[in-house]
């Protein structure tokens, strides 16, 4: 019927009038026919079955230099709250050197959730005098939203497809640090499925957490995994690597960018001519640069800015609409008397 093709029914009965069939044996030596089992697995097999089990390999290997690229990734956490949720975490991996560089933790898996990591990123890079990874991995339902962000926050941005456990290299660190510190410093981690006794768990054991102290476990065994040796440089921890073989080609954050699309926002204006006010701190504008630059008769910009652990606000970064004014640092008072 799909085809238009004509078969001759007299072709499907013997000698004596009797319909043809095909023996069992028969069925199952073309069901597994290599050729044909892919396409049966298609159809019976779940998704990741299939994409796991019967597409074939990448065959790749891992960047020469720490942070050209970095892989992100949700999960949740194994165990359970004391309210019956599963805490929601977004991960940064570097795959060289095999680190955690950034998460956030949340009870709901949400675009709060992503920007807080973003924001860990960046506030580690400041701190650690890292460069701004080149490149971001990112699965694609997850991350549509902020597609053009990323677009602008990297210089590349590589998309995989949902489900796909092989693709992201965020996974194999994930399971890496699940089956390595977690289950060295947590109880009960793993699957309940496992066959091999090394992953499985107690069913019997049913114990709920607190969410802070589900999180402060995470954050321990992220640590924790940091600090081992990596199984491919003798002598060094995973951190070491990441710190010892950074892309030379990298630069600094670029922060004016970057903040636009994950920093606080405060709507504000320019006072004076010469400084901004933003929580209540004041921040000096280039003037000489700035004025000429804003719309006629406008003096409102938009002041974007990303407190340190300290909650100290150092700089701020002004657009007015989309175009880029300034950076705006804080104005130090100083004492107003001579002795």
């Amino acid at each position: 019927v799909n085809t238009g093709e004509l078969f001759n029914r007299a072709d499907f009965f013997d000698r004596k009038g009797q319909p043809l069939y095909i023996s069992e044996s028969t069925t199952w030596s073309y069901l597994a026919k290599p050729g044909n089992r892919q396409v049966i697995n298609k159809f019976r097999n779940s998704s990741i079955d299939f994409v796991t089990k019967s597409l074939p390999y990448n065959h790749r290997h891992k960047p020469q230099y720490t942070l050209s690229k970095v892989s992100f990734d949700d999960r949740d956490l194994p165990h359970k709250t004391t309210d019956g949720i599963s805490v929601k975490c977004y991960y940064a991996y570097e795959p060289l050197s095999q680190c955690f560089i950034a998460w956030s933790h949340s009870r709901e898996k949400n675009i709060p959730l992503i920007i807080n990591c973003f924001r860990a990123l960046l506030s580690g890079c400041i701190k650690g005098n890292l460069p701004w990874p080149g490149e971001a991995e990112v699965e694609r339902h997850l991350m549509t939203q902020l597609r053009d962000q990323l677009e602008q926050m990297f210089s590349h941005v590589r998309w995989c497809n949902p489900q796909n456990s092989r693709e992201k290299r965020a996974e194999h660190g994930i399971k890496l640090k699940k089956y390595g510190a977690e289950k060295l410093l947590q109880e009960n981690v793993g699957r309940w499925s496992n066959i091999h006794d090394a992953y499985k768990i107690n069913q019997d054991i049913n114990k709920v957490y607190e969410h802070n102290d589900l999180v402060a476990d995470d954050i321990q065994s992220i640590l924790f995994h940091n600090n081992q040796p990596h199984p491919s440089y003798p002598g060094k921890t995973r951190f070491e690597v990441l710190k010892e073989m950074i892309n030379p080609s990298l630069g600094n954050p670029p922060l004016h960018i970057i903040l636009k699309h994950i920093g606080n926002r405060t709507e504000t204006s320019i006072r004076n001519f010469d400084f901004v006010k933003v929580q209540y701190r004041e921040f000096a504008i280039d003037q000489d640069k700035v004025i000429g630059m804003l719309a006629p008769n406008n003096y409102e910009v938009e002041a974007y800015w990303l407190p340190d652990e300290e909650g100290n606000i150092k700089e701020v970064y002004l657009y007015q609409g989309d175009k880029y004014l300034c950076q705006a640092k804080q104005i130090e008072s100083y004492n107003e008397a001579q002795i």
